[in-house]
């Protein structure tokens, strides 16, 4: 079985605490320090919860989140809280009886809605855990929340636990020197540049890792110039690294990430046997390191995409799926996702097989499966529509029901209207996925823009040849700004600036282009030749987002800069002004307020955004996650839950239920949950999740914050409960 690994759970398991030399009773607590509470099935019964409480009792911290998910039928409750209620005694696990004791007569005071002794005991808690400001915010929302009065609270955390309310150091960040290469680069000095590159190589002596990320880049420079033989210097001194690395390589998290240009290289020239042996070597090394017993999903992937390349098809599809036999679910999905840049992934290549070897039954359930975990991606479309064009066309609506957000299906209905020649339909659907995600942010080079090119498609079918054509534009538009980012991440700054002053030059009202192109200007000291650039990105915003923004805004950084957010807020504001029903613009002001840590007035604005489309959920969890730890609004942020829930695709559903305190109302509500709209069928073969019977194992157990696998299958009770916040925060006091 594969499983996902996090260490920070480790951290939870052992209680993150070496600090009070924790002292163990005898072996047998020893024994159940060492080892991992696995989540089991809810409890039949009050006496089946009872055995499993008093096991884990055992250790330092008894894990309620384990113990709610799992508490029997209400109607067992008395027994339980009966349970809950005896005294800890001191041969029961580890020393530090009384935290232990203060930890579970406050789950049985939430448990039993009694909200002024639970109030007292987690005071109790926070005040003795004064030693660090980890989970500060978590600990203020709780005490607001669990208290009466908030005047009351404030006076309570001034006094006694003062440390909850010192803000934290600002973080800083200081920009590195470039170093004389990427000035070169920068300013289109290209032999120089890549002189400077090998003489690092050849003379300074660099760590291994440098020496990598060095050729690497020349890698990356002789496919993007076209200079294959300076590609094949770089690869072949890099070759020898990957395909002979040392043990002290490899971490617990191993990934080929280090080696990932080499091995994008080596997949476009077709070096299969290369990579094979890169795969077989860490493969290798991978299974002498004694904490690491099971198969790794990246190496999986790749040595299956390899057996495609190097095998007949039939061969290579049957050794996939002898592996794929003995993987769960959510592995299935991250193997079979596992991509090369310009290289079909590996669920594709396994699906093609099958519906060519005429297994179509066998295709449909893959292929829906993998659309599923993949709804922005159309390359999973068009596989399905292969498989059975009757199932696609049915399975369209249940994913936009899955996420309402996602504007791919509606893209893909107005593709299947227009092929049937119904092009009043066809248009209609396309506006509706436009008006959800006019620029398409999310999606990766040479597939953005694609409702655009259905749209122009349909008025191109129309007669309308002018606004096709203008459309067609856009598009070609866009495929040139995706060739500028090249040479942007590459680091030739000159070329991509003249890149996207060409792209802008074709459609000068796309948001992205105007956005990268005024990043690049500031970045080179150009700030005042980028301004006009930067106003006219914030004026194209609010009209470029949909209700679901699916860009990486934090990332490119646009209102990070303490120059550039002026121009922002005073570009935003004037915009609402003149389209005040537009609640788009409050949002990104929201952000830009938020970046200037306003966060009052950020709030303010997302309040806004908000109060003009109420549905609008990224403005709500935005304004949730803002909230979080200022004591003004502590209780309107537990309030906005029950909307998000209202309002939030069903992925995002978990992370709302886990947001709340009311746990005798949330068990109940969590067991009427909406069923999931998808339905998928199962995998052929597939793995079943191993057998929950042993509370104990020699299996790492990690805590996992829930994700879109997570949801495939529909939330069940028990998950919606497991990973409650305040439970969490209590175990870790």
């Amino acid at each position: 079985m594969l499983r996902s690994l996090t260490f920070l759970a480790l951290l939870t398991l052992i209680g993150c605490d070496w600090r009070n030399d924790v002292a163990l009773e005898n072996q047998a607590a020893l024994e159940a320090y060492a080892l991992n509470r696995q989540p089991l099935p809810p409890a039949e019964d009050a006496e089946e919860w009872s055995a499993r409480f008093e096991q884990d009792l055992r250790l330092y911290t008894p894990p309620l989140t384990h113990l709610y998910a799992e508490l029997p039928p209400e109607e067992f409750w008395p027994d339980v809280l009966a349970t809950l209620a005896q005294p800890v005694k001191q041969n029961q696990g580890f020393d530090h009886v009384e935290t232990k004791a203060k930890k579970i007569k406050l789950f049985h005071a939430l448990l039993d809605e009694d909200r002024e002794t639970a109030n007292q005991l987690l005071r109790a808690l926070i005040k003795s855990d004064s030693r660090s400001t980890w989970q500060n915010d978590e600990k203020l929302n709780a005490l607001f929340l669990l208290g009466e009065n908030k005047a009351e609270v404030q006076q309570w955390i001034e006094k006694e636990s003062s440390y909850l309310l010192k803000s934290s150091e600002p973080s800083t960040y200081s920009k590195s020197e470039k170093e004389d290469w990427q000035i070169a680069l920068a300013e289109n000095r290209i032999e120089e540049a890549i002189d400077l590159l090998w003489k690092e190589i050849r003379e300074k002596n660099l760590k291994k890792d440098k020496t990598i990320s060095r050729l690497s880049k020349l890698i990356e420079l002789g496919v993007l110039l076209d200079k294959p033989e300076l590609a094949q210097a770089a690869e072949k001194e890099l070759t020898p690294l990957a395909v002979n690395p040392t043990k002290g390589e490899y971490s617990f998290y191993y990934s080929s990430y280090t080696y990932q240009d080499w091995v994008d290289y080596l997949a476009s020239q077709e070096r299969w046997k290369d990579l094979r042996k890169h795969v077989e070597k860490n493969q290798e090394l991978l299974a002498k390191q004694d904490h690491r017993d099971e198969p790794n999903t990246n190496l999986l992937a790749l040595d299956s995409y390899l057996d495609f390349q190097v095998l007949e098809e039939k061969e290579a599809k049957q050794r996939l799926l002898q592996i794929l036999d003995q993987t769960t679910f959510e592995d299935v999905l991250a193997m079979l996702t596992a991509t090369l840049p310009d290289q079909e992934s590996l669920g594709l290549l396994l699906v093609r097989s099958l519906i060519a070897e005429g297994e179509i039954d066998t295709a449909v359930a893959y292929a829906m499966n993998l659309l599923a975990d993949q709804p922005g991606d159309d390359r999973y479309y068009e596989l399905l529509k292969e498989a059975d064009a009757g199932t696609f066309a049915s399975f369209l609506p249940k994913l936009l029901s899955f996420d309402p957000f996602e504007e791919r299906p509606l893209i893909w209905q107005a593709e299947l209207a227009l092929e049937a020649g119904k092009l009043d339909e066809a248009q209609k659907k396309i506006d509706a996925a436009i008006a959800l995600d006019p620029s398409d942010g999310d999606q990766g080079k040479n597939s953005r823009m694609k409702c655009y090119h259905v749209l122009a498609r349909i008025l191109e079918a129309k007669g309308d040849e002018e606004k096709a054509g203008f459309f067609f534009d856009v598009c070609e538009a866009i495929r040139e700004g995706e060739a500028a980012d090249d040479y942007l991440y590459a680091g030739l700054i000159q070329e991509a600036t003249r890149r996207y002053r060409a792209a802008l030059g074709r459609f000068n009202d796309a948001y992205c282009l105007q956005s990268r192109l005024a990043l690049t200007l500031a970045r080179e000291g150009k700030f005042e030749e980028a301004i006009p650039h930067f106003e006219k990105a914030f004026e194209l915003m609010p009209v470029s987002f949909g209700p679901r923004e699916s860009h990486c805004l934090g990332c490119e950084g646009i209102f990070s800069d303490e120059k550039v957010r002026p121009i922002a807020v005073r570009t935003l504001e004037a915009f609402i002004e003149k389209n005040p029903k537009n609640p788009r613009a409050p949002y990104l002001l929201g952000m830009a307020l938020q970046e200037s840590e306003e966060t009052e007035q950020a709030i303010a604005a997302y309040q806004k955004a908000l109060e003009l489309d109420p549905t609008y959920f990224n403005a709500a969890d935005r304004l949730f996650d803002l909230m979080e730890g200022h004591t003004g609004y502590i209780e309107e942020r537990h309030k906005l839950i029950t909307h998000l829930l209202e309002i939030a695709p069903y992925p995002d559903l978990a992370s709302f239920y886990a947001a709340r305190i009311d746990l005798k109302q949330l068990w109940k509500d969590a067991s009427n949950v909406a069923d999931i709209p998808l339905n998928l069928p199962p995998i052929p073969n597939q793995a079943p999740e191993p057998p929950e019977k042993d509370q104990f194992s020699n299996e790492f157990y990690y805590h996992s914050y829930y994700n879109r696998r997570n949801a495939l299958d529909g939330w069940s009770q028990t998950e919606l409960l497991r990973n409650n916040s305040l439970l969490d925060l209590i175990e870790s006091l």
